[in-house]
């Protein structure tokens, strides 16, 4: 794509965002909440067999957006929308939707995934995940996951979608026998 082809696409998004800017924004905020509260929702039907077999409390569940500003590098190339919660040593967990470009085209999946601190956790978690379901995956060095993928039409079955993955989650953790008995490091 030449510079001016690239010049031409930018001016068209200033002129087609002009006026609609505002409503953009508020509409993606908008979106964003729909998703948080529903995984929020999905989430805590789990939670009491989440919390055992991981040792999590409800309070230590934060909303997550990924990018989390217009500014990222990442914008429009990837973007996560859900939950999260952070206890050492598995360092963040994610529930919700992820968007990546595939082909030009975005494509959305349910997913849960864990970042680990380190390789030793890492392969030690992606055994045990790998027993209850080969789909598990290291997709981004210490992070593993597993993901689902959901078309608009499939969307008002989210949270069923995303409990069959929580389901798999404490699958894992009970196999591990929760976050306190990981491999020290």
């Amino acid at each position: 794509m030449g510079k001016s082809e690239t010049e031409a696409m930018r001016n068209k998004l200033v002129e087609d965002g002009f006026g609609s800017y505002l409503d953009a924004l508020a509409a993606v905020r908008e979106f964003q909440k729909a998703v948080i509260e529903r995984s929020r929702r999905a989430l805590e039907q789990k939670l009491n067999d989440l919390s055992k077999a991981m040792g999590i409390k409800r309070e230590e569940i934060k909303d997550y957006t990924y990018p989390a500003k217009l500014t990222d590098e990442e914008l429009g190339k990837e973007g996560w929308v859900g939950i999260e919660f952070s206890n050492k040593p598995v360092l963040y967990c994610h529930f919700g939707l992820c968007f990546e470009r595939e082909d030009s085209k975005c494509v959305t999946k349910v997913v849960v995934s864990m970042w680990t601190d380190n390789v030793s956790r890492r392969d030690f978690l992606l055994e045990h995940c790998k027993k209850v379901s080969r789909d598990f995956d290291n997709y981004d060095g210490y992070n593993i996951g597993l993901f689902m993928p959901i078309t608009k039409d499939e969307i008002n079955n989210f949270e069923a979608k995303l409990q069959e993955l929580i389901d798999k989650w404490i699958e894992v953790w009970e196999r591990v026998g929760g976050i306190k008995k990981l491999p020290e490091v």
